[in-house]
């Protein structure tokens, strides 16, 4: 097929050749016929002789006549030539399609034979023809060597996406053996995890707490594990990050030093790959996780392809080439509890229809993050901040994790911190892994999918728990039962508190707008209805997808005009706040019974007015814009643009955010005191039915929290909401309600956001397109705001019970989700040993709190060191131990085998109060 494409190839070049030499002699020809034609004019002007006229005018018409002669001769062999040419293309065409009919022929009976072999339950195999050969030769290569005496090859590609057939890491082609040392690490061949460190911009005391966190987790011996730290984008790395891989693989991205920098060495080369030299060589690195085998190795790519880009180099070529069991995915600054890894392999050890699982997911403390102590003092707002995402990420445990880890559907696996079973995902041509690359290689064709991208977390979960089925036929159970992703309540990791204020804002429009994109995307692409799923579990997940989308537009168009109209109500009855404050709720008010008094319909239109005008200015005030490009050539006042970026400003401006933070904490305030003023005047029974169950549906997530302790024995989740609900109050109204308006208007902004970066998604000709469609967003919530507030204020004058009905229905929707987890959770506890008393992985309390690598702000390379010969007597002495190799125990030499299991992550409220 090769030889017909070249051969159809030079038809094409030969064809081009002969039409521009056709071209040139018609040129030639004109020119000298012109040239011939004024010489003779010239000569019969200068002679004017009577019969030489007719001489010259003789030889004129001879010499015309044999041009165009020779003119037309040459022309027909050109043209000949050409015919010929078109000929011989068509018959090397038709000879390439016949030899493709014959390929397709030969694999719809390759295909037949396979169907017929599946249907008989033969153990047949088939395996695809390979691809014709790739040319990923490295365009360069060097060697380097670190302190620790480990020598690693560089090499340099071309390719910005890895190819499926070519061995990118064959330094860690290798299998497990007694070391040179002798130490025995009972290395088995089906117990290889391969993990990812994704890394953008950020610090070297970032990457060092996640490589600190993952070098202390507690492991059986026999597992190898390698990590791959993937930098996206050698011009956004920071310097701290360049030193900390010079240290840890010897290169030294952005140094200008030829000797050091690959790119710089490599000039072609768009992905440099680091990596052990030899089998020696890697196991001289430090292992990645104590008493494992196996280390790092390095990705770093020129340019920024986003984080799906990172997981292909992952989850193809460097876990393919490990024979991997697991794959782990954390991020860069993530911080692993010293059990968390233990705890995933152990439930995916025990059920082999468990295709990925996660973990509990906590905000770190300030100390922990490098912040200091006393964060409310020196810094209020970063505080307020901190504690609203606890607060958000507590409450998200409490309600939704146990449901959806009941149906087996986690619509998402965190990026912080996911282990998946590498054989349910496929491979870079087949099954999910190509699927959910092949997603987002299409991402800029919409907003759906494009906003989809943003959130890529959410893909993997969703595809393992729904996998397409292959024929229209009914879902059938596989060997191992209906696949299913889950969630480890054990299994603890912290993540950092997005700060400051813009950079939050702008992580939240990314996580809001994604996972409402996402929602619809499944619904859409009939996901979950086309899956090989039983049938309880696809009914209950799209009502709950159907659900959540219906939320979302309740939160989006009707929370700020139920906003707005309470102010309006409260305008009216300010006379009265203090003596009669459920006045304001009471349904036998109606604007009819007001007219007398012009003075509270007054203040009534001031304060509803002006935050209805607030929200206009804070929604209208972050519409995307785009501003043109200019590459080379100005634009000047003539000229139109043809590409557009962003503009960056527009997502964020302060002097909006400001007083909207401040007009929703009042708001609060009003609110607080207005409920208080009705417990206290009226009475618990006296307080209106509607204020009673508005109350009560406030605090339900502290009773998930404490039915969720009862059930896993575990209370820290309702200390941390406890603990970080009066701060986060302060911010409720805002991060609820204005939050995903603001995120709303910012649908057409398809930016990473707490990421600057700039790229083809970021500036392209659509960014003006996109511009377009943001204010079209935003005018549509402007005015359905307005709408939905007048009538309701207007519905209110003939119906006494239509504020009521409005606050009641708009709560009622929000928390309908509750009843599910409510009821999931009265099932689980009524279900014996929710509370196991026979946990077989040793567990201290202090392994939960312990931030290994918090607040490291020294030379963050000096706890990558070599194992110790000490720390390696210790291994072999836990080798001796029996270890339970299923994944659920763990030996240590030292006093902390002697110590009595340990029934779950116990920590009480003092110690978790103290640790915070």
């Amino acid at each position: 097929m090769k030889f017909f494409r070249r051969q159809s190839q030079r038809a094409l070049d030969r064809e081009e050749e002969l039409l521009a030499r056709l071209d040139q002699m018609q040129a030639d020809l004109d020119a000298k016929t012109t040239q011939n034609i004024q010489s003779v004019v010239q000569e019969i002007r200068s002679q004017r002789a009577p019969g030489r006229e007719e001489e010259l005018l003789a030889r004129l018409q001879q010499m015309q006549a044999a041009l165009d002669s020779k003119s037309t001769q040459n022309i027909q062999s050109v043209v000949q030539e050409i015919h010929d040419l078109k000929a011989a293309l068509v018959e090397i065409k038709s000879t390439h399609s016949a030899q493709s009919m014959a390929i397709l022929s030969k694999q719809r009976v390759l295909e037949e034979e396979i169907k017929k072999a599946n249907q008989a339950f033969l153990p047949q195999r088939f395996t695809e023809p390979e691809l014709e050969s790739v040319e990923n030769i490295p365009v360069g290569c060097m060697s380097v060597t670190t302190a620790n005496k480990v020598e690693w090859n560089v090499s340099g590609f071309t390719s910005v996406v890895p190819h499926p057939d070519f061995k990118y890491f064959p330094g860690l082609d290798f299998e497990p053996r007694i070391t040179s040392d002798g130490i025995n690490y009972n290395y088995s061949a089906d117990k290889v995890i391969s993990a990812i460190v994704p890394c953008f911009n950020e610090r070297s005391v970032d990457l060092e707490r996640t490589v600190r966190s993952l070098y202390r987790q507690r492991l059986p011996p026999g597992w190898r594990i390698e990590v791959v730290i993937v930098m996206d984008g050698a011009d956004y790395m920071d310097a701290t990050m360049s030193e900390k891989l010079f240290g840890m693989f010897g290169v030294r991205i952005n140094s200008g030093n030829p000797a050091t920098d690959p790119f710089l060495a490599m000039p072609k080369a768009e992905t440099i790959i680091v990596q052990p030299s030899s089998e020696e060589a890697a196991y001289r690195r430090t292992p990645a996780m104590e008493n494992t085998v196996g280390g790092y190795c390095l990705v770093v790519k020129r340019h920024n392809h986003r984080k799906a880009n990172s997981q292909m180099w992952w989850l193809g070529p460097h876990s393919s080439v490990l024979n991997t069991k697991y794959s782990l995915a954390t991020d860069c600054g993530t911080v692993f509890a010293r059990t968390a890894t233990i705890h995933l392999i152990s439930r995916l050890e025990k059920e082999p229809n468990l295709h990925a699982a996660t973990g509990f997911q906590r905000i770190m403390s300030s100390e922990m993050q490098g912040d200091g102590s006393f964060e409310f003092l020196h810094r209020p707002f970063d505080y307020l901040l901190r504690m609203v995402q606890r607060f958000e990420f507590e409450v998200d445990h409490v309600s939704f994790k146990s449901i959806y880890d009941t149906i087996g559907c986690m619509h998402v696996i965190p990026g912080p911190c996911g282990l998946f079973r590498y054989s349910a995902m496929g491979t870079l041509r087949e099954g999910m892994i190509y699927e959910y690359f092949r997603l987002f290689q299409h991402s800029s064709q919409g907003l759906i999918v494009g906003n989809v991208e943003l959130v890529e977390v959410r893909i993997p979960g969703t595809l393992l728990s729904f996998p397409l089925k292959k024929d229209k036929d009914a879902p059938r159970m596989p060997v191992e039962g209906w696949p299913r992703t889950g969630f480890v309540h054990e299994a603890l990791f912290f993540v950092e508190a997005e700060k400051p204020l813009s950079q939050l804002i702008k992580q939240r429009r990314r996580w809001l707008n994604g996972t409402f994109a996402t929602y619809i995307w499944m619904l859409r692409e009939g996901i979950i209805t086309r899956s090989n799923q039983e049938i309880i579990n696809k009914t209950l997940s799209l009502l709950l997808v159907i659900l959540n989308v219906f939320q979302g537009i309740v939160i989006r168009f009707f929370g700020p005009p139920l906003l707005i109209v309470w102010l309006f109500r409260f305008g009216l009855f300010i006379p009265d706040f203090f003596d009669d404050p459920a006045i304001i709720f009471s349904p036998e008010v109606s604007l009819t019974s007001l007219e007398i008094d012009e003075g509270r319909l007054k203040y009534g239109l001031a304060l509803g007015g002006a935050y209805l005008l607030l929200y206009i200015v804070y929604i209208l005030g972050h519409i995307p814009h785009a501003k043109p490009v200019t590459k080379g050539i100005q634009i000047t006042r003539y000229t139109e643009p043809t590409a557009y970026a962003g503009d960056k400003q527009s997502a964020y401006r302060a002097w909006i955010f400001i007083p909207v933070l401040w007009a929703n904490f009042l708001l609060m305030v009003l609110f607080s005191v207005n409920v208080i003023g009705m417990l206290v005047t009226q009475g618990w029974y006296g307080t209106p039915l509607m204020v009673r169950i508005l109350i009560s549906i406030c605090f339900t997530p502290f009773v998930m929290g404490v039915l969720e302790g009862l059930m896993h024995c575990d209370f820290r989740c309702l200390c941390g909401m406890i603990y970080s609900a009066p701060a986060a109050m302060v911010l409720m109204i805002w991060f609820t309600v204005w939050l995903p308006a603001y995120s709303t208007t910012r649908l057409s902004d398809l930016t990473w956001g707490n990421r600057e970066r700039t790229s083809s998604l970021d500036e392209s000709e659509k960014a003006l397109n996109r511009a377009r469609n943001g204010q079209k967003v935003a005018i549509l919530l402007c005015l359905s705001t307005i709408a939905i507030s007048v009538s309701t204020i207007m519905m209110m004058q003939f119906f006494d019970n239509a504020f009521p009905i409005f606050v009641m229905s708009y709560t009622m929707i929000l928390s309908s989700t509750y009843i599910f987890s409510f009821f999931d959770v009265i099932w689980r506890l009524l279900t014996p040993f929710h509370c196991s008393e026979e946990d077989p992985i040793i567990h201290e309390y202090g392994d939960d709190e312990e931030a290994f690598g918090c607040g490291c702000t020294g030379d963050s390379n000096e706890a990558y060191v070599d194992i110790s010969e000490v720390e390696k007597d210790q291994i072999l002495k836990q080798v001796s131990t029996s270890a339970n190799a299923s994944g659920g125990g763990s030996t240590d030499g030292t006093a902390e085998s002697k110590s009595s299991t340990s029934s779950s992550s116990v920590v009480d409220s003092s110690t978790f109060l103290a640790g915070a």
